[in-house]
């Protein structure tokens, strides 16, 4: 059966290795092998890169919302064009007026499809 490192020494160790210190010298420092030593660096190393892509992903994801809300709220504005601003409204191209908003339409129901993709996948928030 294989010597397991007290969980105490472990930890010491990872803390050591977190503010800088050489693998060999954490290895010296706590009379343990440098395979033990590597093998808790590239833990450490795994659990970091993994809240990092975590924490990215609900910041992405709280964007893609604000720009979401950001949008209805355009689509509002614009829904609301022929009653507020009818002389504007009247000096513009049908055609490009309908191709705006269908655009905007269509690019808010991508958005809302893809979050609702996200909610299926039930992500959990970072810590």
């Amino acid at each position: 059966m294989a010597h397991r490192t007290p969980i105490e020494i472990e930890a010491a160790a990872k803390a050591d290795l977190l503010g800088g210190l050489s693998l060999s010298k954490t290895a010296a420092k706590y009379h343990v092998g440098l395979t033990a030593v590597k093998t808790w660096k590239r833990d450490l190393l795994h659990d970091q890169v993994g809240q990092q892509k975590k924490e990215s992903v609900f910041e992405i994801a709280e964007r893609v919302l604000e720009l979401t809300l950001a949008n209805i709220t355009g689509l509002i504005a614009i829904a609301r064009l022929p009653d507020e601003d009818r002389e504007w409204l009247a000096k513009q191209n049908a055609h490009d007026l309908a191709i705006f908003s269908g655009t905007h339409h269509d690019k808010l129901i991508t958005v809302i499809n893809a979050l609702r993709a996200r909610e299926e996948l039930q992500l959990e928030p970072p810590d």
